[in-house]
C-alpha cells in the first residue's frame, strides 16, 4: 500500500500578491554552477580530491605539464614516506605545490615550513631547487574560475 505524502514546502509571498510554494531547500541556491562541473575524483590513474583536480585542470589549459602525488622520502607507503601534491617546471624553474586545507593543516605555520624544508631536502638529491607554494583548497580553489585564475597569477 503506497501512502501519499505530501511534498514539504514553504509559502513566500509578498505583500498583496499571490502566495506561491517552493520546495524546502532550494531557497536562495544555484545548481547551475554545481552542475557544470564534473568531477572524477582521478587525475590520470591516481586518486585527487575536488581542489586537486581543479588545480590541474587549470594547470592542463595553461599546457603545463606536472607531476602529481610525487613520494618523496621513501617508497610509497614506507616509514618515512610523504607526498608532493605538483611538480612541474615552468620557464626554468621548478614548482612545487602543495594544496592546503583546514582540515589537514591545522597548524599550518610550522608544519607546512617543516613540509617545505623536506620537500627542499628531497629534490636536492634530484638536482631540483624548486619554489614551494601552498594554495588553500577553500580561498585559492573554491571555483574553476577561481583555480584557473590562481594558476594564471603564480605560472603563466
Amino acid at each position: 500500500m503506497k501512502l501519499n505524502v505530501p511534498k514539504r514546502v514553504k509559502y513566500r509571498g509578498i505583500r498583496g500578491g499571490p502566495v506561491e510554494p517552493i520546495a524546502i531547500g532550494g531557497i536562495g541556491r544555484s545548481y547551475i554552477a554545481a552542475e557544470q562541473e564534473a568531477f572524477t575524483g582521478m587525475i590520470g590513474d591516481v586518486k585527487a580530491s575536488v581542489p586537486e583536480e581543479r588545480f590541474a585542470r587549470a594547470l592542463d589549459r595553461l599546457g603545463i605539464s606536472y607531476q602529481f602525488r610525487l613520494a618523496l622520502g621513501g617508497a610509497r607507503n614506507a616509514p618515512g614516506f610523504f607526498e608532493l601534491d605538483f611538480l612541474f617546471p615552468r620557464a626554468g624553474i621548478y614548482f612545487a605545490v602543495e594544496i592546503d586545507s583546514l582540515f589537514s593543516h591545522m597548524d599550518k605555520k610550522y608544519k607546512d615550513a617543516l613540509h617545505d624544508a623536506m620537500v627542499l631536502k628531497e629534490l636536492d638529491y634530484l638536482g631540483l631547487f624548486p619554489r614551494v607554494f601552498h594554495f588553500d583548497q577553500d580561498r585559492d580553489l573554491s571555483s574553476q574560475e577561481i583555480a584557473d585564475k590562481t594558476a594564471r597569477t603564480y605560472f603563466s
